[in-house]
């Protein structure tokens, strides 16, 4: 009754976060269309030039930021859809509930599918159990209740393009905004034409720009070492450093490729919907020595064993779900015969009177 309660009123401080959200985006970028763009318009002297130059630099950052919420908000950050048999005995496969522990995050030599017993669901490395979502996240970094979301490895990009632009626009409206107070006298005329909520916006921006400067550092630094926040955190709580073996790559373009899908810097912060390297389950384990000597080891041999065993185990559901139909098809059959042959019997029966 608690989780369920909790989990209901979690959604519904989402839904409100993401309402609040929009209006507040609504205020800012009224605020900019209205006022910045025409105070600096009638600033230089009604120059068409500035008004549609910050109307474009406008339109393009409130772009990419409705479009990357939109995706982590709508996009899901991908789960196992493969459900496990209720009745069925697991051969050699693990189960798994212990989701805080650090080491289902940094002993990665087990390479062993694993069983959710919170979702039935298969649990790949670097999966982790919401509980507000209640279903096992791929490469889950945390619940985000801004998105009312889990950002996990399908949606980990459009979190960090949000978060990235939101930044760059608090920043270009707080310059904006500076500009003015210290040219005060020179604005004078220009800011009659200002709206009731421009000091609001004003404050917001010079706010915001600087928790969104410390929250982008640390959501790129774990992007760029290879690390979620639930492993980082995992790992941490239990008072030591990763393991030996981490998921880790040698550069940052290789851990930032495994998020945005390019090696380009350039086409990772554009607004695209683009395939991933593989579906979330398969991850290169890479020693100490072969992040420092930039040495990659293979993917398919490593994770052969593992594949055989997921294969093997599907396969014998699927074998004991056939088998149970065709049990229950037998049975089916039985009852019939056993009421033809009581009809038979009463026909016969009749006959013989």
């Amino acid at each position: 009754m608690f989780k369920y309660l909790f989990q209901k009123c979690m959604k519904f401080i989402g839904i409100t976060l993401i309402i609040f959200f929009l209006l507040l985006y609504i205020m800012i970028f009224y605020s900019y269309i209205y006022d910045l763009c025409q105070i600096y318009y009638i600033y230089f002297e009604k120059s068409l030039a500035v008004g549609l130059l910050m109307l474009i630099v406008g339109y393009y950052l409130g772009f990419c930021i409705i479009f990357n919420y939109a995706m982590g908000i709508f996009v899901h950050p991908g789960k196992s859809n493969v459900k496990r048999h209720r009745n069925y005995q697991l051969n050699g496969l693990d189960e798994s509930d212990e989701d805080d522990d650090p080491n289902n995050f940094v002993n990665i030599q087990d390479t062993r599918p694993k069983i959710c017993r919170k979702c039935n669901d298969f649990k790949p490395l670097r999966a982790h159990h919401c509980s507000i979502c209640n279903e096992c996240i791929y490469k889950m970094d945390h619940h985000c209740p801004w998105l009312d979301n889990c950002v996990g490895y399908e949606n980990h990009r459009y979190f960090l393009s949000f978060i990235f632009y939101l930044m760059v626009s608090t920043f270009y409206l707080s310059c904006l905004f500076f500009y003015i107070d210290h040219h005060s006298a020179g604005f004078r005329e220009a800011k009659r034409v200002q709206t009731k909520i421009f000091p609001v916006v004003q404050l917001l921006c010079y706010v915001l720009s600087f928790v969104l400067l410390a929250f982008n550092g640390w959501n790129w630094y774990l992007a760029m070492k290879g690390y979620t926040a639930v492993e980082f955190w995992g790992s941490r709580s239990d008072g030591k450093e990763p393991s030996d073996y981490a998921f880790q790559y040698p550069t940052i373009s290789q851990n930032l490729y495994h998020i945005f899908g390019t090696y380009s810097y350039f086409k990772m912060l554009l607004p695209s919907i683009r395939a991933l390297p593989h579906d979330g389950t398969k991850w290169e384990c890479l020693s100490q020595q072969q992040r420092q000597t930039n040495i990659k080891p293979d993917i398919e041999e490593q994770y052969q064993a593992r594949n055989r065993q997921t294969q093997k185990y599907q396969d014998e559901v699927e074998d004991e779900e056939e088998e149970q139909k065709f049990n229950s098809f037998e049975r089916n059959n039985i009852k019939d015969r056993k009421i033809q042959y009581q009809g038979n019997s009463d026909d016969d029966m009749e006959d013989g009177l």
